[in-house]
């Protein structure tokens, strides 16, 4: 019996055919140091005004 895995090998070859065998090549992607900050802020915001709305929703569940 196939398992996922192989069905899903089996798809990639069939797609993308045998994989190189040769050398395999190393890429680094750099992204700019205000880019990380700016997302990085973003990100915190976002989980304060999560932890604010889950506060919010628990102090105030029974006034329905």
């Amino acid at each position: 019996m196939l398992t996922v895995i192989t069905l899903l090998i089996i798809l990639f070859y069939i797609l993308e055919g045998v994989p190189y065998d040769g050398v395999p090549l190393n890429f680094t992607v750099s992204v700019h140091l205000s880019v990380t900050v700016t997302f990085s802020i973003l990100a915190t915001f976002g989980i304060v005004f999560a932890i604010i709305c889950l506060i919010l929703n628990i102090a105030y569940r029974k006034t329905k």
